[in-house]
């Protein structure tokens, strides 16, 4: 579904001639951010790779949440993920916690840490060579009247159509309508938000959203014989020896 289509789908909806798109178009985003931030959507995650750190801080405006960041110091040898020169970096919490490790958090060297930080990462120690990796959640671009595709448009541009709908409706002084299609888009959200969870303990969906390609991992955690394992370190190998559990390859003592 385009912008332009959801736009004419609310239009449709609400039904007037002085129907102003750019006011519709913000109750559209809003209500679309409103939901991609308050819940977790698989659909959103992916890697951004080659992101080059200025000055130590790497720009992320549109990253929601980080669940893996490397540093690979060159990205120019690397084939497919194989690079053994790719080096996860850790998280802190905060800049207090970074200057509690180093006294100069924007000394050069090879990073082993990043803080989420306003607007992107904070990279430390500051790489002068290679570039960062992140996989994780990302916003998408707000919705335009035009034909750009909605890449969420199986999960949630109905949802957002009847909520940005409910607002407008509101914006009228409908408030009968308004409360009509409200509870039309939070049924439709509840639905939706069911069936994540249920794949979510569904092994075939859990295979699918292994961020490497390999089989049993998301998120961080790998499924085995029932038993759910926390696994120390992605490397994004081949099958049978691309990450740790507990510091042993799949399948190793």
């Amino acid at each position: 579904m385009t912008g332009e289509q959801i736009v004419n789908m609310c239009s449709a909806i609400i039904k007037r001639q002085d129907l102003n798109i750019d006011l519709l178009l913000s109750f559209i985003n809003d209500q679309r951010r409103d939901i991609l931030r308050e819940n977790y959507l698989y659909r959103i995650q992916e890697w951004r790779r080659n992101l080059e750190p200025e000055d130590g801080f790497l720009r992320t405006p549109s990253l929601k949440q980080a669940r893996y960041v490397e540093y690979d110091p060159s990205p120019e040898d690397n084939i497919a993920f194989s690079s053994s020169k790719k080096r996860k970096l850790y998280p802190l919490n905060t800049l207090q916690d970074a200057y509690d490790v180093y006294n100069n958090i924007d000394a050069a060297g090879e990073p082993v840490y990043y803080v989420v930080i306003q607007g992107g990462l904070k990279i430390i120690p500051m790489p002068t060579v290679g570039v960062i990796n992140v996989y994780g959640e990302w916003y998408p671009p707000d919705i335009a009247n035009d034909n750009t595709e909605d890449p969420l448009t199986k999960e949630i541009s109905d949802i957002t159509i009847y909520l940005a709908c409910a607002e407008y409706f509101d914006f009228l002084e409908e408030t009968e309508k308004a409360s009509v299609w409200r509870e039309k888009g939070y049924v439709k959200l509840d639905k939706y938000l069911k069936e994540i969870k249920r794949q979510m303990t569904d092994d075939r969906d859990l295979f699918a959203r292994d961020p490497f390609g390999n089989l049993h991992l998301i998120n961080g955690m790998q499924r085995k014989d029932g038993v759910v394992y926390d696994i120390d370190e992605l490397t994004g190998g081949t099958e049978g020896n691309e990450y740790n559990i507990h510091g042993n390859p799949l399948g190793g003592d």
